[in-house]
């Protein structure tokens, strides 16, 4: 992920005008700044008064964070919220520590906040940075390229953010995150579907064992590998029969079946459709 330090309010030329357009009416949000893994020196921010907007800060770093339950150390991968007038009090004066940030303001923050509610002034664990450093990136992106802000784009990344931070503390994800060596086993399907594989070829890119290795595939994806393949190919092959100009016999091998009534089988068994009436029914007119 980048290192990103931005700050917007009153500084910042290219946002003057998407700053002014959207402080208009009753839905207005301002970018005041974004941080992404700042590091800073040993030491405590103390800001009594705070600042005048909202600010959500993730300690990737051990720190110390006044809030409202008490001066507490925290060991990393927190987030706090403030809001605007909340003290601030964190840092670290043993070492350097890195953090990432986001500053706003505008009057529609608070109802977001009321919309997608979010701990105020407490630190507390937070498992996925990813999802957080994805929509400073986002934000960040849309400020500094090539077209001017769009002050609607912004005030939808920012309300994205703010349901992504809600979900995550307040929703249990759907399965815990697939490992990198089942996650592979996918991608090399996805991009070789076409190919005639084994489990034993497969087992081999995971370096686990076959039975084990699908176990853990079906786990994460539904079903075991060689059936994902199948849904793949047949995936595929929907797509292609809204062509025309393409023979169901070159489909199939396209999608791996060198004898096309296998396909065609292969095709009714997962759509209940052969493959010439699945054609004609997505197929409004004939060319």
């Amino acid at each position: 992920m980048q290192k990103i330090l931005a700050f917007y309010r009153n500084l910042h030329p290219k946002s003057a005008k998407l700053l002014t357009h959207s402080s208009q009416g009753s839905k207005s949000v301002f970018v005041d700044g974004i941080g992404m893994h700042e590091t800073m020196p040993a030491g405590l921010v103390d800001r009594p008064g705070g600042t005048d907007g909202w600010l959500f800060m993730y300690f990737h770093d051990p720190v110390q964070i006044l809030d409202e339950t008490g001066l507490q150390e925290h060991p990393g991968r927190r987030m706090i919220c403030w809001r605007p007038g909340n003290m601030h009090y964190y840092g670290n004066i043993r070492k350097e520590w890195t953090h990432s940030w986001i500053h706003l303001s505008g009057n529609a923050i608070e109802n977001l906040h009321k919309q997608n509610p979010y701990l105020v002034n407490r630190a507390q664990p937070f498992g996925f940075p990813e999802l957080f450093e994805q929509s400073l990136e986002s934000i960040f992106n849309e400020l500094e390229g090539p077209f001017d802000p769009d002050s609607t784009i912004i005030q939808n990344l920012v309300e994205n953010l703010f349901r992504q931070l809600h979900r995550a503390t307040t929703r249990k994800p759907a399965f815990s995150k697939v490992p990198e060596n089942i996650s592979q086993i996918k991608r090399y399907i996805d991009l070789n579907f076409e190919k005639a594989f084994s489990l034993k070829e497969l087992s081999g890119i995971s370096n686990l064992a076959p039975t084990y290795m699908c176990g853990q595939f079906r786990r994460c994806f539904g079903y075991p590998p060689i059936e994902y393949r199948t849904r793949v190919r047949i995936h595929h092959a929907c797509e292609m029969l809204r062509d025309y100009d393409l023979p169901i016999s070159e489909i199939a091998q396209r999608v791996g079946y060198s004898d096309v009534y296998h396909f065609s089988r292969q095709f009714k068994q997962q759509t209940n459709i052969s493959p010439g009436r699945y054609r004609k029914q997505m197929s409004f007119t004939k060319p």
